[in-house]
């Protein structure tokens, strides 16, 4: 694969049917801090299928044909995320969100001794190329780990922002039992000109403080 003229050893496509047994592999690392949550064969079956279905998976592959790493795209707004971010209602049609993002540890550029390989970056690079072909994309977000996240400077770098709420960080706690359950969310306009006032505006009603006679 060639990018911004260096040639990697590895390629990238989108994951099929016939990948779910190298993607449930990669899927597991989800157990591992930062996010340490426990996914059951049902519910790495369901992930891709959905994926599959509502989108598209983009792997990364080794000459050899493992897989190193996944990014997972779904078309559409996530109704479950409406109170986190406060995206206008005619736009969530048009709006894709990655759903996943995740590498072997051994291919990680913090674990590499030789070139770093970048796979996460090159995936999230890929995918927002695929689906910028569709012209009426107006939306791209994501959802990292609140702290000690993977994600968030390779978000930064393509453009992403932090979703504010009252003026700090729009935070999800989506299991508290977990050992890190915050989650934060960044997203990016995939139109030039986009009104981003959306994403700073106060969602609650800001209480003034009245002054004693």
């Amino acid at each position: 694969m060639k990018q911004n003229n260096i040639y990697l050893p590895y390629h990238i496509k989108n994951l099929t049917t016939a990948d779910f047994k190298e993607f449930e592999k990669v899927v597991s690392l989800f157990k591992l801090p930062p996010f340490s949550e426990v996914l059951t064969k049902q519910d790495m079956i369901e992930e891709f299928d959905h994926c599959l279905s509502e989108g598209f998976i983009a792997g990364a592959f080794t000459q050899q044909g493992e897989l190193m790493g996944i990014a997972e795209f779904v078309k559409g707004f996530q109704e479950e995320h409406a109170e986190f971010v406060n995206l206008p209602e005619e736009d969530k049609e048009n709006t894709w969100y990655i759903h996943g993002l995740a590498t072997l540890q051994q291919y990680r550029s913090s674990h590499t001794t030789g070139p770093k390989l970048h796979v996460c970056t090159n995936l999230v690079i890929h995918g927002i190329d695929q689906v910028a072909k569709d012209p009426m994309t107006k939306w791209i977000y994501m959802r990292i780990t609140k702290d000690n996240s993977m994600s968030e400077h390779l978000a930064e770098r393509q453009g992403f922002f932090h979703v504010l709420k009252n003026g700090k960080y729009s935070i999800q706690n989506i299991d508290p039992t977990l050992e890190d359950p915050y989650r934060a969310f960044l997203c990016k306009a995939m139109k030039e000109n986009a009104n981003l006032d959306w994403m700073y505006q106060l969602t609650e009603p800001v209480k003034v403080m009245k002054k004693e006679a």
